[in-house]
């Protein structure tokens, strides 16, 4: 957790433990802190205030980008304007929310979850497809129906010209 404040932390953790979260975090308010602890520990999600004072939820999302940590990452801010919004979406954060409105937050974080986990698991099978594309051609042909013996057209000579004689496949 990115957070400067004790009290919105403090708010954040309830409105995550309300959603049914066990909470297992840490909140940083410097590069320094951010760095180490995504280097220390695996994590879940980021949640990041946008404005702190010797930092930013930007510079916490371009550090997170850095690291090729793929987590979700969720701005909170109490002042955040349409235009930062979409800034920090487009730079790749999973979403955004007012902290007058933290009743969203555990929904946020579970669609955030969901889709990163549906992001990794196309990951994992485009890179299968990458390095065994030779194992697909062959399940698709093991696969494939099998075609009948094959029996050229029979043409017969009839009143002046050639017909096609319609072959009626033998009973056995």
């Amino acid at each position: 957790m990115v957070e400067d404040s004790t009290y919105d932390a403090e708010l954040l953790l309830q409105s995550l433990d309300r959603a049914g979260y066990e909470l297992l975090y840490e909140r940083v308010d410097n590069e320094q802190g951010m760095r180490k602890a995504l280097a220390d520990k695996s994590w879940d999600l980021v949640i990041s205030d946008y404005v702190l004072p010797r930092f930013s939820g930007m510079d916490a999302l371009r550090i997170l980008k850095e690291m090729q940590i793929d987590i979700p990452f969720v701005v909170v801010s109490g002042k955040i304007g349409e235009e930062v919004a979409v800034e920090a979406l487009k730079a790749g954060a999973s979403d955004y929310l007012l902290k007058d409105r933290l009743t969203r937050l555990g929904t946020a974080v579970d669609r955030a979850l969901a889709e990163t986990a549906q992001r990794r698991r196309r990951q994992r099978r485009a890179t299968t497809l990458r390095e065994r594309p030779h194992v697909r051609v062959r399940d698709l042909h093991s696969r494939a129906p099998r075609p009948g013996p094959f029996r050229p057209p029979r043409f017969e000579y009839v009143r002046g010209g050639w017909r096609f004689r319609r072959q009626i496949p033998a009973l056995r």
